[in-house]
């Protein structure tokens, strides 16, 4: 967290950040001090004349370059993807680390900004999947259809103003891992067969929702 700081703290405006940044957990290194070093060296997301470098290649679907530049540099974006990417490296402590990360948005949100992030997350699919497998008792059926209609419709979401589309599906898979049904194996499966840069086929999309579905259906 305190090397997103400077990069979240530097706005170009309002929550965009003037360079961007991936904290994919794999981007993150200690050397032999014990110190964290942030290493991405391609590409260098900045700000040129003809506007932000978000990928390379550049995404050629619209949908492809507005996540890009949200997950990138928008704090928002860019505190979901970190939250996301540590949740990957070990599902189980992901309400842990989610707690973590609350605890140190002060560093570069205003309290306007924190609460308005907050609510927001509050109102996501898979928010409302995490409400509804932690209710203590067997998972009925009646829960099970609830779970899987916000399956289905996490692509669809807004999440901040942005449609999140397969990255909701990686949060609610995130969920059911850190509930303990999806092992790590199949997550990290799920993180593969759903990685994006551009728009995936639809059949893939719905390949992804069946998986899922039938986590929930077999529960």
């Amino acid at each position: 967290m305190a090397i997103l700081q400077p990069v979240c703290r530097a706005r170009w405006k309002g929550w965009e950040t003037r360079i961007g940044i991936d904290p994919r957990v794999a981007n993150f290194t200690l050397d032999v001090t014990g110190k964290v070093w942030f290493v991405d060296v391609f590409p260098p997301r900045y700000r040129h004349r003809n506007g932000p470098l978000v990928e390379w290649p550049e995404p050629m679907s619209q949908l492809g370059r507005t996540l890009g530049y949200f997950k990138h540099y928008d704090v928002r974006g860019i505190t979901l993807c970190f939250l996301s990417q540590l949740g990957r490296a070990n599902p189980v402590h992901r309400i842990v680390f989610e707690s973590m990360v609350f605890e140190f948005l002060d560093k570069f949100f205003s309290e306007k900004e924190r609460v308005l992030f907050i609510q927001g997350l509050e109102q996501t699919s898979w928010k409302k999947v995490r409400a509804l497998l932690g209710v203590p008792s067997p998972l009925t059926q009646s829960r099970k259809r609830r779970i899987i209609a916000l399956i289905r419709g996490a692509s669809h979401e807004q999440v901040f103003g942005y449609q999140y589309y397969v990255y909701s599906l990686r949060e609610i898979a995130l969920e059911l891992a850190s509930a303990g049904l999806m092992s790590n194996e199949s997550l990290e499966e799920f993180f593969r067969k759903s990685h994006f840069e551009d728009e995936l086929p639809s059949q893939d999309l719905r390949k992804l929702e069946k998986q899922l579905s039938s986590v929930i259906c077999d529960a």
